[in-house]
């Protein structure tokens, strides 16, 4: 795996401090050997790393709230300023959040749904147990689109009950029919076809 790191504070004249590429590709490196052969995928491919100078430029660039550490859309992952992550204590967690959801694109492609893909990436990295879920209500069924709205919507608590939502239904669907199952589906959502993803979500209601 290689990576190539940027941002508007780093053109052409500009540079990382060797600390921070160093920290940075420390913690890509270590996320690659914790998931890449979870789901199954080879290190042949590049990801670009770009750092944004401020909050303000990571929210244009991606549409993500300011509050959020990272944000990845193909085979680009756009973090906040390495400093700021620091100081937030979300550095490393931010990165490999961010890898996460990179593996879930290279197996699902565009197509899987917004409850599953961050419910697998709080599960796989230890998030859901940070998030203090207490008193969150998941309702009798899984109400996809509510979940992806509240995790879209720009309302900080919000979207936190729409995370943690997602968390604990893919946490009942890891525990109930474990995460090999849950693959083969991400797989077959690259193709659009959700079938197997609806017939597994069956057993949420057992």
């Amino acid at each position: 795996m290689a990576f190539i790191l940027s941002g508007s504070d780093y053109r052409v004249g500009g540079t990382f401090s060797e600390n921070d590429r160093q920290e940075v590709e420390s913690f890509f490196n270590e996320a690659e050997v914790l998931y890449l052969s979870k789901f199954k995928l080879d290190s042949n491919f590049v990801i670009h790393i770009y750092i944004c100078k401020n909050g303000e430029e990571f929210s244009k660039l991606t549409g993500a709230n300011g509050w959020n550490g990272g944000h990845s859309r193909g085979n680009t992952i756009f973090l906040q300023r390495i400093e700021a992550l620091r100081q937030r204590r979300i550095l490393g967690l931010t990165i490999m959040h961010e890898f996460l959801h990179f593996c879930i694109g290279r197996v699902a492609g565009r197509n899987c749904p917004v409850w599953i893909n961050e419910g697998i990436v709080l599960n796989l990295s230890g998030e859901i147990a940070n998030l203090d879920c207490t008193g969150i209500n998941t309702g009798n069924l899984l109400d996809e689109k509510t979940i992806e709205e509240n995790i879209r919507s720009g309302v900080r608590d919000k979207s936190k009950e729409g995370y943690c939502k997602a968390g604990i239904w893919v946490g009942k669907l890891i525990q109930r029919a474990g995460f090999e199952k849950i693959l083969e589906c991400l797989v077959s959502l690259k193709t659009g076809n959700r079938k197997p993803l609806d017939s597994l979500n069956q057993l949420l209601y057992r």
